[in-house]
């Protein structure tokens, strides 16, 4: 279950830093992103969108808490809430929201993030 924590929390500690690559390499191969009011976005179109959405939209801090976890197979369901500091046209500005992802076990026993669901809790 420590492995699957680690790599939720890579999710954010990655955007933090800013680092791209890395935030693309915890990414399953088959990975897919469903951001609200956009389109899903497959692991090829992350890379070719991720570097340039990372330098658009800093995110200053963040924090996740993770509220359940269960492993079926090859498979775990994570689901939890977050909050993110994204600065937009040079101000902060807070997200609050929760979170379903699906991470997939690769061959070497890491664990991947397979699909992606995340939304605000603002009204």
């Amino acid at each position: 279950m420590q492995d699957i924590q680690n790599t939720l929390d890579s999710y954010l500690s990655t955007r933090v830093a800013g680092d791209a690559d890395a935030w693309l390499s915890i990414w399953d191969e088959g990975g897919v992103q469903l951001f609200p009011g956009a389109r899903a976005n497959s692991k090829d179109t992350l890379r070719e969108v991720t570097h340039a959405r990372f330098a658009a939209v800093p995110v200053n801090s963040s924090e996740i808490e993770t509220d359940d976890i269960t492993v079926v197979g090859e498979y775990a369901f994570a689901h939890g809430h977050f909050k993110i500091e994204r600065v937009v046209d040079g101000a902060p500005v807070l997200f609050d929201g929760k979170f379903l992802t699906v991470l997939r076990q690769q061959a070497d026993g890491s664990w991947k993030i397979f699909r992606d669901c995340s939304n605000s809790n603002e009204h």
